[in-house]
């Protein structure tokens, strides 16, 4: 006969209150930013003939952010961009498409719950991201031969 085991259910933990989740943030430290993946594609002959004719559209940029690791030391967060410009005419089509991955650890004085590492990921991490994210923007479209695109100074 075999012996069945107890199974522990753990409690959800309510979510943390302002007060802890200041807390947090006090105590969590950024160690590295890093570039995951990167690709551009350009579509010449398109961007030229719509800004020719003044058939350029917005710039658009999509954004998401997600956990990648949540151990009891360390948080691993991941952001992913794309910005890519569509002609007036053509809505689904891009002229330019420049698409990136980052990823950032941080450094955790105690275990973090995922609803709280979702929270921090979604709000404060994606912080972290946009300074890169802006230079990595300007740097790419400037060595693709294309107007540098210069992204504002906050608009995530």
């Amino acid at each position: 006969m075999t012996k069945k085991k107890a199974i522990k259910i753990q409690p959800q933990k309510a979510a943390p209150t302002p007060e802890e989740y200041v807390s947090f943030l006090q105590k969590v430290a950024l160690q590295g930013v890093g570039l995951d993946s990167a690709a551009a594609q350009v579509d010449r002959t398109s961007l030229a003939a719509a800004a020719a004719s003044n058939e350029a559209g917005q710039l658009s940029l999509d954004a998401t952010f997600r956990v990648l690791a949540n151990a009891p030391n360390r948080l691993v967060t991941g952001g992913t961009f794309k910005v890519k410009q569509v002609s007036k005419r053509d809505l689904e089509v891009p002229l330019f498409l420049i698409e990136c991955t980052f990823s950032a650890m941080f450094q955790l004085h105690e275990p973090i719950d995922q609803a709280t590492a979702e929270r921090f990921a979604n709000a404060e991490a994606k912080l972290v991201f946009w300074p890169y994210l802006r230079h990595f923007i300007a740097d790419t479209s400037y060595r693709m031969g294309i107007t540098p695109i210069l992204l504002p100074l906050m608009a995530i």
